[in-house]
């Protein structure tokens, strides 16, 4: 019996294909989130000896702690946000490869009333999400975080909210830009 390799061909390339999407079934057994859990072992270890840090408020009493970890070549590697208003808070903590590719985020948003929600995200080099979740509970109306995931750690570290009236520089002692007022 001979076999025409075209078949062949268009076997392997939907097989190939089914076994490269992620499903609720086969994502943490996928070598794509192994990779990037690889990376998060890997910064878990790491001993940064740079890290810049910053503590904002904004005229309409919104708060944020930035902390941003870089590696001996500068490159950033982990970055976390905190920011607090009212009775709504998030925590947003995020992981970045050698190349300085955002590849994990992780979310927590607190409101009143008990009101929790937590994102996970997992990202290939391209900024394309190859896998998340969301757990919610209560009924707030949360603000979706891809429209503010930060794949520019330093720029995103840099850049002051609007209004800021308090700036604290931490870390390395580089001088904060100034605060402009209400």
């Amino acid at each position: 019996m001979r076999i025409n390799p075209k078949w062949i061909t268009v076997v392997l390339f939907f097989g190939l294909a089914s076994a490269q999407q992620l499903t609720a079934q086969n994502w943490q057994t996928s070598p794509k989130i192994k990779e990037i859990k690889v990376i998060q072992t890997e910064i878990d270890a790491m001993e940064f000896a740079n890290i810049d840090t910053k503590d904002l408020t904004n005229c309409t009493g919104e708060t944020e702690a930035r902390v941003l970890n870089y590696d001996a070549k500068k490159i950033p590697r982990a970055y976390y946000l905190e920011t607090h208003k009212s009775d709504v808070s998030y925590s947003f903590d995020y992981t970045y490869d050698k190349a300085g590719k955002l590849r994990y985020a992780e979310i927590e948003g607190t409101a009143g009333l008990g009101n929790i929600a937590n994102w996970t995200f997992y990202f290939d080099g391209q900024n394309q999400v190859l896998w998340k979740d969301f757990k919610q509970k209560g009924s707030f109306k949360w603000i979706d975080p891809m429209t503010t995931m930060p794949f520019d750690a330093v720029k995103t570290f840099l850049t002051l909210p609007k209004c800021s009236t308090r700036v604290i520089n931490l870390g390395d002692g580089t001088a904060a830009p100034e605060p402009q007022g209400p």
